[in-house]
């Protein structure tokens, strides 16, 4: 970074939207999209509504980032 060159892999998920005013610039990799599974594990046994009612709003939230990447937007 002294010399100002570098190269990261950074997911969508991380930018900001604030690079340009930090000087950064960033550019799609080419190929086929890279993706990752995110995974909540509970007990079966499990039943406290705050557990099920925060893993219904990763649920949620997972769908709503799909369906806006999957329509170009991020």
């Amino acid at each position: 970074m002294a010399t100002g060159i570098a190269v990261a892999l950074v997911p969508r998920l991380a930018l900001t939207c604030h690079e340009s005013e930090l000087g950064i610039a960033v550019r799609p990799v080419d190929g086929p999209p890279l993706a990752r599974r995110i995974s909540a594990a509970m007990l079966r046994s499990t039943v406290s509504d705050s557990a099920h009612t925060l893993r219904e709003a990763l649920a949620a939230q997972a769908r709503r980032i799909t369906e806006a990447w999957s329509k170009g937007l991020s």
